[in-house]
């Protein structure tokens, strides 16, 4: 039987907002437009795009193209390729966007890497990414040496971003330029936040924290993303959003900027999350008190056993002794019941 996916409001912070973002901005921008919109999500292997695509009531075709073969439950046309060169026209598709896999292209590839995308769409294409910017490198060491003391490793995605580094925005900001192609950009995920839920997410796998309620936490920071410090300096994502055609309307980023922070739910979220650990804690306390009173009854309960062993263990050494006196005259006897004897004894003949 096929395991079930979870749906996309179910993941924590950090991976639901890049879905939420990407297509906010393209539900914002392509509102009202009566076509289907052909969109090419480069190193999308996961359902989670297509959930949030549909929840925009836009009328699209999407296309995902990932070097790994074909993941499983993957609905979209899936195309197996490399995204530095790609074998599309020029101009493919409407609509090219990606998250969070330029780190994961090698330092030398990543200009391919852009330059393709751009390429391939006609009218917009968005980016998202933990770019080289203030913070994210620190932050990713840090969580990456969290890992490895609750696991003895390094998180393989955090060492594939540490060793390939991150994007740098001058690499978009002089490509873009160059060709005279209009963008916004801005940053998601506040590095605290980031901080706070990535490491809550290890200790869950290291201790098992309540998953209904883990659930209630990510959803209540995401339905009230709008809301949080998601978009407050330093962040852990960067957002390019590149207009590759007049057609295509700008997008009003002051709806994230200019975006006040509910510092009360920004309170209960991280009270909600304190309390995951605080209840974990408390279990494994009750867990400990209740091993040491089960082992002290077990320890009284056998303690005239372990008298009476430690009595047999006595006999047992002084009967040895006694037949260790008597080998010498063993080894000269080879009557059968000395044969006998020798064997219960496991001694070899003489």
């Amino acid at each position: 039987m096929a395991v079930k996916a979870h749906s996309v409001d179910r993941l924590s912070p950090d991976g639901y907002s890049r879905f939420f973002i990407l297509c906010d901005v393209i539900q914002k921008i392509y509102q009202g437009k009566q076509r289907k919109l052909k969109i090419l999500d480069v190193g999308g292997g996961s359902e989670y795009m297509h959930q949030q695509l549909a929840q925009t009531g836009i009328d699209y075709d999407l296309t995902v193209m990932d070097i790994i073969s074909r993941p499983p439950r993957m609905k979209a046309m899936y195309i197996q390729g490399d995204a530095t060169a790609m074998e599309f026209a020029d101009n493919s598709f409407d609509l090219v966007i990606s998250a969070d896999v330029l780190e994961h292209v090698p330092e030398k590839r990543k200009q391919a890497f852009l330059d393709e995308c751009l390429r391939v769409a006609g009218e917009l294409c968005v980016i998202a990414a933990p770019f080289d910017t203030p913070g994210v490198n620190d932050a990713e060491i840090v969580v990456n040496e969290f890992n490895r003391k609750l696991f003895g490793t390094g998180q393989d995605w955090l060492e594939e971003h540490l060793a390939f580094g991150k994007p740098k925005r001058k690499m978009f900001t002089d490509t873009l330029e160059k060709q005279k192609i209009p963008y916004d950009e801005f940053g998601t995920q506040n590095l605290t936040t980031w901080l706070l839920n990535t490491q809550t997410n290890l200790i869950d796998a290291k201790l098992g924290l309540s998953a209904p309620r883990h659930t209630a936490v990510n959803r209540f920071y995401n339905e009230n993303i709008l809301s949080m410090n998601e978009f407050s300096g330093p962040t852990y994502r960067h957002f390019f959003i590149i207009y590759l055609s007049d057609t295509v309307k700008r997008f009003d980023t002051s709806r994230y900027l200019a975006a006040p922070t509910d510092y009360a739910r920004m309170a209960q979220y991280n009270n909600m999350l304190m309390s995951l650990y605080a209840d974990r804690i408390a279990a494994l306390r009750r867990t400990e008190a209740r091993f040491t009173k089960e082992n002290y009854l077990l320890q009284e309960a056998h303690r005239g056993d372990e008298r009476r062993i430690a009595e047999l263990e006595t006999v047992i050494v002084t009967q040895g002794r006694i037949l260790s006196r008597l080998e010498p005259l063993l080894k000269v006897m080879r009557t059968p019941v000395v044969r006998k004897t020798r064997k219960l004894l496991g001694r070899k003949k003489g």
